[in-house]
């Protein structure tokens, strides 16, 4: 378990042990210990606790999470996915420029790092991410690598720098191509199911 989401569920109304609950409540696997009133030490701790989660609404009377149960889950899980989504994303745009280039960077003019470093290209995507309310953040990976392959067939000529490319100017190229991502998908494979037929 992270340390943000340990700090988080230590903010939160729940204690880590309701959370552990309510995340095996949400892949089903809390039956044996849900259902079980045993009363030894362990199992009369947890089904106390599961006997509160019931009375404060997060869990229903069948053991399934409750609206109110799964917004907490899924409000306490969110900020720890976005915090490993950038981390990951900067590696995977490392190994895009390794299988492409050789290099897990290149320099734009001898000087400008064509990949920011990870902190960077955290803060910067997230003003873009919330300002242009990119919600799907995996598409705005495939995004971001495809800029990376068009940069690599222009040999990396005249194209700006991915932090540039995310925000520059009080503009995003990024979001545009994120808008125009499926139009652009549909044309390609119409492109190559032309070239089969």
């Amino acid at each position: 378990m992270k340390y943000e989401l340990i700090k988080k569920i230590l903010n939160s109304p729940i204690t880590i042990l309701d959370y552990l609950i309510l995340e095996h409540i949400a892949n089903n696997t809390a039956k044996e210990f849900v259902e079980d009133k045993d009363q030894t030490p362990i199992k009369g701790a947890i089904f106390g606790h599961v006997t509160w989660l019931k009375q404060e609404d997060y869990i229903s009377d069948n053991n399934k999470l409750t609206l109110k149960g799964k917004e907490l889950l899924d409000q306490l899980q969110k900020e720890v996915v976005s915090t490993d989504f950038y981390s990951s994303l900067h590696k995977n745009l490392q190994e895009k420029m390794i299988s492409l280039t050789g290099k897990k960077q290149k320099m734009l003019q001898g000087k400008y790092a064509f990949i920011p470093n990870e902190k960077d290209l955290k803060l910067r995507l997230q003003k873009v991410i919330k300002e242009y309310q990119l919600n799907d953040l995996q598409k705005v990976e495939k995004v971001l690598l495809l800029y990376v392959e068009k940069c690599n067939k222009a040999r990396f000529e005249y194209t700006p720098t991915l932090e540039y490319y995310v925000w520059k100017d009080k503009s995003s190229r990024l979001a545009t191509d994120y808008e125009n991502y499926n139009a652009e998908e549909e044309i390609e494979q119409s492109t190559s199911s032309e070239i089969l037929i």
